[in-house]
């Protein structure tokens, strides 16, 4: 009964696999792939079986459709799927349709039964592709730089950040080890894209996003496609890691330091995505909030202290003039400015 089941799950990834690799997948076909995702931590598990094993296929051009075995399992009931827009009303001329969705059924069951193949005979785990190549780009206080990486993606980094890229045949990954990068992410269905933050991992369906990674908080917001941040690790006290989280355009992931789970909120990206124009938006921010992004671009720190800490900054302040900034805010929250050798200390001018 377990290989049954086993056998069950495994189809059902396949037939997900297929369903998603499509360009026509729709935010419906996410959201019940999601849910699908979900039900069951064996479900996941046997996803990234598929998904593992269609790469490695892809990097093993002898392995083809034709040298599926003859046994294949046999078909099990699929996942819940989208009512079919396809079907005729009552009376219409109806088109014989199994010309035209029997080769993905036969090519669905043949994936399955080579990928089972794979997994009984030589385990997972065990297909390792040829060296990623390795490349680190790093950016200093004040200091943007637009990358343009070998896949077609693009990648503008923010002030004071680090993103190192292993780029390899089944798999493009990044990591950003701190700062800020927004994300313009070349479509290749056959080569996922992943960028590693920590504790959390985003996986990209070929999108617009922004990411920052600061000391005690990660921040992920989307301004166009759909991208998933799965956490890789559980809470101390959780038996089993947290499902991941499909974040859409207008959303926003934000996981606090020391913490696993996250919240999403909505989002204008625009605003999250000033910084590229050299401007920080802000709407009722806390000015120690303010003031710490301001520290990401300034040589000279500022720091504010007493109440003025509390205060709640709206307005737009520019990157790149410190002293444009400075007056911006003593103006706007009537705050005074006091300068040493070493920093400038904001504070209530009563």
């Amino acid at each position: 009964m377990a290989m049954e089941r086993s056998d069950k799950i495994l189809e059902q990834a396949a037939q997900w696999h297929a369903r998603l690799s499509n360009e026509t997948a729709t935010e419906a076909d996410w959201l019940d792939f999601t849910a699908w995702l979900e039900a069951d931590d064996a479900n996941r598990l046997a996803y990234d079986h598929i998904e593992d094993m269609m790469m490695d296929m892809a990097a093993m051009p002898e392995v083809t459709i034709a040298e599926a075995p003859a046994t294949a399992t046999p078909a099990a009931k699929a996942p819940a799927q989208p009512a079919n827009d396809d079907a005729a009303p009552k009376g219409a001329t109806v088109i014989d349709a199994s010309a035209r969705f029997g080769r993905r059924k036969m090519m669905i069951t043949a994936l399955t039964a080579v990928a089972a193949l794979f997994l009984a005979v030589f385990g997972v785990g065990n297909f390792r592709g040829p060296d990623e190549t390795v490349q680190t780009y790093i950016t200093n206080r004040g200091e943007q730089r637009l990358v343009k990486l070998a896949d077609g993606t693009t990648v503008h980094l923010n002030t004071n950040s680090k993103l190192t890229v292993r780029f390899g045949e089944k798999a493009r990954r990044t990591e950003l080890a701190y700062g800020e990068a927004l994300f313009n992410v070349a479509h290749n269905k056959t080569r996922p894209f992943y960028v590693n933050i920590g504790s959390d991992s985003v996986r990209v369906v070929g999108t617009v996003f922004n990411i920052l990674r600061q000391t005690d908080a990660v921040k992920v917001t989307v301004a166009r496609g759909i991208v998933e941040v799965s956490p890789t690790k559980a809470e101390p006290s959780a038996k089993k890691i947290a499902p991941p989280v499909r974040l859409l355009p207008g959303l926003q992931f934000r996981r606090d330091e020391g913490h696993t789970a996250g919240a999403v909120s909505k989002v204008d990206p625009n605003t999250v995505t000033s910084w590229e124009h050299g401007l920080l938006d802000y709407d009722a921010a806390r000015l120690i909030d303010v003031v710490d992004d301001l520290n990401r671009y300034y040589t000279t720190p500022i720091r504010v202290v007493g109440k003025a800490r509390d205060e709640r900054f709206s307005g737009v302040l520019k990157t790149t003039d410190q002293e444009s900034a400075l007056a911006v805010l003593a103006g706007g929250l009537d705050l005074k400015i006091e300068r040493t050798d070493k920093e400038i200390v904001l504070s209530p001018a009563d």
